[in-house]
């Protein structure tokens, strides 16, 4: 598992991101996010990649996300991709950082939709809150929501992500103090 003052700033990076998408002139969604689409750049910053099936959020992904344990339930169930659902799946993405394990590791991708949008699963448990998740969990909570008009933009989860690393001592510290984790 990786460290929270990682994963807080992994989750900054990842937000930044999605808030230049989402804030464009013609507003682009991801559509596919996961940690399979986020990569570490030489200074130890993470960046959204995989960008090739982005688009307009007017625009159906159809099939082309069918694999992805992230996705947001209502693009399993057949909706478009918005930035509400790039959130969803953002938070889906760091709750397995947070936890070590994968959403749905035994489900093969064929069966991905009904278990995404099984009862049990909606929203994806989060962890127990202590001390030193508390203020993350409480943003995914939000970016869990199962309704999409509840969650937050990504410029907000940006300006929450934010406030936290400034409130932070250990978080504050430059990427190179911490030693990459083994995976």
């Amino acid at each position: 598992r990786f460290p929270m003052p990682w994963i807080i700033r992994i989750a900054r990076d990842v937000a930044a991101a999605l808030a230049y998408l989402h804030t464009q002139p013609r507003p682009c969604v991801h559509g596919l996010l996961s940690l399979e689409s986020l990569f570490v750049d030489s200074d130890w910053r993470v960046r959204v990649g995989d960008l090739e099936i982005a688009g307009s959020h007017k625009e159906s992904f159809g099939a082309s996300w069918a694999g992805n344990a992230c996705t947001a339930p209502e693009v399993a169930a057949g909706g478009i991709a918005t930035p509400a659902s790039d959130i969803y799946s953002m938070a889906v993405s760091l709750l397995e950082l947070v936890t070590g394990q994968r959403t749905f590791p035994q489900v093969a991708s064929s069966r991905l939709p009904a278990a995404i949008l099984s009862p049990a699963n909606m929203p994806p448990s989060l962890p127990k809150p202590t001390p030193d998740n508390e203020p993350l969990m409480a943003i995914l909570r939000d970016c869990l929501s199962s309704s999409q008009i509840v969650r937050p933009s990504a410029s907000k989860v940006l300006s929450q992500l934010e406030g936290i690393l400034d409130q932070s001592p250990l978080c504050r510290l430059p990427s190179f103090v911490f030693s990459p984790p083994s995976l």
